[in-house]
């Protein structure tokens, strides 16, 4: 298994109105939604432990360290609120980091999932 890291960038006002909900995951640990006006894509974690918490995801990148896959990606809260405690924070970026695994096994090809500009 890929280890994972993660950079949260603070969003000073949300990104996007969240709608209902535009599809379950395979996984069942999230949900896509997307903006009401701006139409952008963006992840509410189903976990009780984060509820309403919305993320969208910026740059995703895949490395390598000491021969192992590293996934390190960037990600901004449009709403609800991020744990403070340093293991929540680290359970929050694993799950989060399981839902890029997904949206990339299972979403990426079917053109589901789009956005960002590079």
């Amino acid at each position: 298994m890929a280890k994972k890291k993660a950079t949260q960038k603070k969003v000073e006002e949300p990104v996007v109105e969240i709608e209902e909900t535009v599809e379950e995951s395979v996984s069942k640990n999230y949900v896509i939604v997307e903006g009401q006006k701006s139409g952008q894509v963006a992840v509410r974690l189903l976990n009780p432990d984060f509820e309403n918490c919305v993320f969208q995801f910026g740059k995703i990148g895949i490395t390598e360290e000491d021969g192992r896959a590293i996934l390190a990606f960037d990600y901004d809260l449009v709403s609800g609120e991020t744990p403070t405690d340093a293991h929540m924070i680290e359970v929050l970026e694993n799950e989060l980091g399981d839902v890029v695994v997904d949206l990339l096994e299972n979403h990426f090809d079917e053109g589901e999932v789009v956005g960002g500009n590079d």
